[in-house]
């Protein structure tokens, strides 16, 4: 359930962000987990985790436990494509992605998530067409990466 936590944990964390224009309209974050199946302008800006791929070092840490290593993809919808020029991109996006970013930085054990170990921000997209939902939301990835500590459970008889 180490998945499911996280992907919790990281909705409770973005839910409520707000980031502030240069127009001074300010944009308050709706945080889904999992993503929502449908997604319109009503509900942004809207942001919801895909979880990536990992990699497992069994023997690092002994007979007892292992060590799983993953990646998450922060997406957050900001704009509608077809709405977006140039100019609302960079004023609406730009101070979300940032204050999205900080946030994150903020929770480097994912509010003492029991199995976490570290959580980093690795990268993000800068602003981009997101390409779930038709490719028709405009927005930004904020790229993580989480380091967990595992209990092994042996089958019987081995």
């Amino acid at each position: 359930m180490t998945i499911a936590n996280t992907c919790a944990n990281l909705k409770t964390v973005l839910n409520g962000v707000t980031g502030v224009t240069s127009d001074s309209v300010t944009l308050t974050v709706k945080a889904y987990d999992p993503p929502p199946a449908s997604l319109d302008s009503v509900k942004f800006p809207a942001c919801y985790v895909f979880t990536g791929d990992a990699a497992f070092e069994t023997f690092k840490m002994g007979a007892t436990e292992y060590t799983v290593t993953r990646q998450y993809e922060v997406h957050c919808a900001v704009l509608a494509e077809g709405n977006a020029t140039p100019e609302l991109r960079e004023k609406h996006v730009r101070p979300l992605l940032e204050t999205v970013r900080v946030k994150l930085l903020q929770y480097p054990s994912l509010m003492a998530q029991a199995e976490l170990q570290e959580m980093k921000v690795i990268s993000d997209s800068g602003i981009v067409i997101l390409p779930e939902y038709g490719g028709l939301m405009i927005g930004f990835i904020v790229n993580i990466q989480t380091l967990e500590l595992v209990t092994r459970t042996y089958a019987t008889g081995e």
